[in-house]
């Protein structure tokens, strides 16, 4: 007596690492329609991350104060080209 037995394998991981990514991606889509209601046009995703990016370099450059003065050059520096990035990347984009 021949008996064969067929097993169906799902991929969980998949599953899990969409719902991962779902989960990461909300607050970016939220931060994404509030600028596009300041900006008065529809902002994607990437404009808005480098908006964000430009947020963080200047919140960590305003309150380093307890670095030295390369640490801070650094920071200002990275702030400096951040903004002058999310500037290019909106533009291009307009």
């Amino acid at each position: 007596m021949n008996q064969q037995m067929t097993i169906t394998v799902s991929n969980g991981k998949s599953e899990w690492t969409s719902r991962v990514a779902k989960t990461l991606g909300k607050p970016i889509e939220w931060t994404r329609k509030h600028w596009s209601k300041q900006l008065e046009r529809e902002l994607t995703a990437a404009q808005t991350l480098w908006l964000i990016n430009a947020q963080a370099a200047g919140i960590i450059a305003l309150f380093a104060t307890g670095g030295t003065w390369a640490l801070r050059l650094a920071l200002m520096a990275w702030f400096g080209w951040s903004v002058l990035k999310c500037r290019k990347v909106l533009r291009e984009h307009a």
